[in-house]
């Protein structure tokens, strides 16, 4: 009888053991679950702190060197008139595909300026600024041995890049006779700024916003500037990080990032001396 009650002891025993590390295996499950919430969690805060530097990062460096090529500008192309640039991919007009290369001021988002000659050199300098679609830049550099920017597929069809086309121009060039959709050639175009927010969103939110404004009655030029990155492909606000930022909970957002541009010789048109 005594051998008895050991064995059933023993089997009792060992049917709590087994209850004991079901319930274990039960909370490890339930701490795990936790801490992989919590550090999902802080791996997307880190994540979008991230994109939140790097889009303004990338804003402020666009925004200074603009600001200081157009400070310096001794005209700037007015509003209705034609530039036609060079016929490459890097210069079509993307935004409206059936212009081709040609940009219309005040229609496009394109701005146009000429500076006068560094210190050393003869030549005048030509400089325009004008966004192109993300995938339509990465098929024009595809070609190309030159850094830019890795594709991006949750975001290359959504956003803009921002490029300048700059052109030295000597005297003999007769740049200031340019006449209506003229012709500027040989010029060499640059990345400027990355994932731009297209100016008309198709959004229910009032996000629309004007890249560059002429303001020729107070001689002034309006740069601005909203950035925006897809985390996700679920459309969500959440999966959206947004320069300026945007609250999903009121849907409230900043205005454009903003500079006021005042070039310290400005002419416009046949003002031109």
């Amino acid at each position: 009888m005594q051998l008895n009650q050991k064995v059933h002891r023993f089997h009792k025993n060992q049917a709590l053991s087994l209850i004991e590390i079901l319930i274990a295996l039960l909370m490890f499950a339930i701490v795990m679950a936790a801490f992989n919430q919590v550090f999902n969690g802080s791996m997307r805060s880190s994540r979008e702190l991230n994109i939140s530097s790097e889009l303004t990062s990338e804003a402020q460096l666009a925004q200074q060197i603009v600001n200081s090529r157009l400070t310096e500008a001794t005209y700037i192309y007015p509003t209705a008139t034609t530039l036609s640039l060079d016929s490459n991919a890097l210069t079509t007009n993307s935004i409206r595909p059936s212009a081709g290369q040609q940009w219309l001021v005040g229609t496009d988002p394109f701005l146009a300026a000429i500076l006068p000659p560094a210190p050393g050199s003869s030549d005048l300098m030509f400089y325009a600024y004008y966004p192109m679609k993300r995938n339509h830049y990465l098929s024009a550099m595809a070609s190309v041995s030159k850094v830019h920017p890795n594709p991006d597929p949750t975001n290359d069809d959504a956003v803009w890049v921002l490029l300048e086309y700059r052109k030295a121009y000597t005297t003999a060039d007769g740049l200031f006779a340019l006449p209506s959709a003229a012709q500027i050639r040989g010029g060499q175009s640059l990345l400027l700024l990355d994932y731009l927010q297209p100016q008309s969103n198709n959004s229910p939110i009032a996000l629309d916003y004007t890249l560059f404004t002429i303001n020729t009655a107070e001689q002034r030029i309006f740069f601005d500037l909203r950035l925006m990155q897809y985390l996700g492909q679920t459309g969500k606000c959440n999966d959206v990080k947004r320069l300026p930022q945007m609250s999903c909970s009121t849907g409230q957002v900043g205005n454009a990032l903003r500079s006021v541009i005042m070039p310290r010789n400005f002419y416009l048109g046949s003002d031109y001396p």
